[in-house]
Formats: structure tokens, sequence, C-alpha cells
């Protein structure tokens, strides 16, 4: 190759998952990525060099503050438009503004762009009530967190793309909700974590007491109260210490994680997230509901503890009482990582693709 391509991503940095991707394609000498990111949250991290390779703006969370959100939409929309100009191609991450300059502009000068979508993005919840009666629960008894979710909003956000000719890249979950009238292909593509960046702390074989710990972002989307219930029944009959760890930093949450024995990840959405896959990075055995259509589209290896609110009682009894189970199903976690959401194998693959995308 002879110049490096030139990868634009934004416009958020959700999970930090695309400074997790920017860091590492920054590792090869063939790609230099660059992020902006229009909002952020103290559950996220800029990785390596905020500085250089991130322009970070606030502007949806300014929206209650005329003069601040004006601003930083301003600043934002500027960075924008003088990356996208400078790039050879985008991974834009969740929705796109049709009404601003920088969807013209990509249209325009015909920029290659993949497309991520993360979650409530394009969910649709009459294809996961289907599947997932937790899920279906929730949203009946309004306990349920992202409540923009529909088949309406997730077909429009995919149509926009469409008209910049853009490539999804989707985990497991995404892909059921691709509608396919509108792209008829996808790059299959999982989260992506740098597995070196986490203490690994396999569960002690020889711990009688265990640490459970939840790490709920969003209560609301994750089981949280109902996590809770079964935790104050278990602890009549059995001993254990649960850590919850609720609005509090990114650092915080792991570093609590780093502690405990079993991790509960959600058992709402039907799927894992960046939680679960941080859990694991760390040799943690994980519980967490994940639906029939999703599980379908895992690796066969994978070690998640897949049950549903209604089993999570008894299951949880078992690892609560065998310290050697904890400790072989953590090491099964930490290879599950190793082998599908290493970032160094997946940027490897991004990396092919972007190059693909340049030479059309």
């Amino acid at each position: 190759m002879d110049k490096p391509i030139k990868i634009l991503y934004a416009p958020y940095n959700i999970a930090s998952m695309p400074a997790i991707t920017i860091d590492e394609l920054n590792a090869s000498q063939d790609i230099i990525a660059r992020g902006v990111c229009i909002d952020y949250n103290q559950y996220i991290s800029f990785g390596i060099d905020p500085k250089k390779n991130w322009k970070i703006f606030k502007v949806d969370s300014n929206i209650r503050k005329p003069f601040l959100y004006l601003i930083n939409l301003f600043l934002a929309e500027f960075y924008l438009i003088k990356h996208i100009i400078w790039a050879d191609a985008i991974i834009w991450q969740w929705d796109i503004k049709m009404y601003m300059p920088h969807f013209w502009l990509i249209k325009l000068l015909k920029k290659p762009i993949l497309v991520e979508w993360l979650g409530s993005d394009i969910r649709v919840p009459e294809f996961v009530i289907k599947h997932n009666p937790y899920y279906k629960k929730a949203l009946e008894n309004g306990t349920y967190t992202y409540t923009r979710e529909s088949l309406n909003r997730s077909n429009k956000i995919q149509n926009k793309f469409k008209k910049l000719n853009a490539t999804p890249i989707l985990c497991p979950e995404m892909s059921l909700y691709l509608n396919l009238n509108i792209f008829e292909t996808f790059e299959p593509i999982f989260q992506r974590i740098d597995i070196n960046k986490f203490n690994i702390r396999y569960p002690d074989a020889n711990k009688s007491i265990p640490i459970i710990c939840h790490t709920p972002s969003a209560t609301g989307a994750k089981g949280t109260i109902e996590v809770r219930k079964i935790m104050d029944r278990l602890k009549l009959n059995y001993s254990f210490e649960y850590v919850e760890i609720t609005n509090k930093s990114h650092a915080e949450a792991i570093q609590a994680i780093e502690q405990c024995d079993i991790y509960l990840d959600q058992f709402i959405l039907g799927a894992y997230g960046m939680a679960a896959c941080e859990a694991m990075s760390m040799g943690k055995p994980v519980f967490c509901y994940i639906m029939q259509p999703v599980l379908d589209l895992l690796p066969t290896d994978c070690p998640i503890l897949y049950k549903g609110l209604n089993e999570l009682e008894e299951d949880l009894i078992e690892y609560i009482n065998n310290s050697l189970m904890r400790n072989k199903t953590g090491k099964l976690s930490r290879e599950y990582m190793e082998k599908y959401h290493n970032v160094k194998i997946i940027s490897s693959k991004l990396t092919t693709i972007l190059e693909e995308l340049v030479a059309l």
C-alpha cells in the first residue's frame, strides 16, 4: 500500500468500541484512524490518546442549555465536515440526521461508509416479543428503558444509510433486525475489546463465599429489579456477597467486576453486550439471558450461562456452592474472548473490509 487509508469513526463512542477500534487500527502502518464524538458519559473511555485521535463535544446532553447546545452543535458539525473531506472511508455508529450538512456531504462525495448498529437504533420490538418473554413483560409494565424502539424507526434508520450506499457491520443480535428488502447483505462482526487491558482474575477455586456483581448502566433494560429480589431470597439460605454498581464511572465498574466471582449481565434484552465481554476478559463466569434466535447465531463454545430470570435463582445456587465450577467456567470465558472478541483479530478483518471498500 502506497499510503495509509484514512478512517473517520463517528459520531459516537458507544460502549467505547470506536475508541478501542481506533487504537488498534492506528497500531497498523496501513491506517490512520480518527474519531468525532458528539456526546459522551462517564461509562466510556476514549482510549490511548484522546487529544490526538478524537474531537469530542457535548451536543445531545446540552439540549436544555441552548447556548452550549448551539456552540457544541456548530463545532461538532464543523469537525465532522472537515474529517469527512479528509477521510478515505467512514465507520458510522447509530443514526444519522438527513437535515444536517454532513449527510449530504457523504452522499455528494460518495464516501465509502460502514454503518454499525448496536441496539435500540434498529431493534425491532415486534420481533423480540415473539422470542423473549422478559422483554415483552418489561414493555407491558412500563419498566423498559429504550421506549423509542419500533419497526418503523428501524426501517427509517436503515433507509437513510441505504441512500448513502452503506455496508452494515453487525453483531449476531443486530443481524436479526436487518431488513433484507433494504440491505441484501452485511458483514458479520463481533463486539470488539482489547482483552489485554484487563487483569485476568479467575474465581478462586478454594473460595467459599463468592462475590456476585451486577453493573447496570440502565436498570430498566437489565432486569435489575428482579435481580435484586433474587439476591434477597438467596441470602436467606446461602453465603455470598452481592455488589451492584449503578451510576458510577466505567473505571469503578471494572474494578468491581475484577474483584467478583460471578457476573450478572442483563436479563431483558436477550443478548450479551460489552459489560459481559469485559467480565469474560477478566475470566469471570457470566450469567445473561440470551434469546433463542441470538443463541442460534453464536459459536457453540459460548460459555455464557444463558438463563432467564425464571431459572436464574436455581442456577446461581449451583455456582454459589461450587467454587471449582466458577473457576472452570471463568477460564472458558477468557478463551472465548480471545477467540471471538479480540480487537486484534476483528480489526484485521475490518481492515480488509475497509481496503476493499476504498479500492472500489
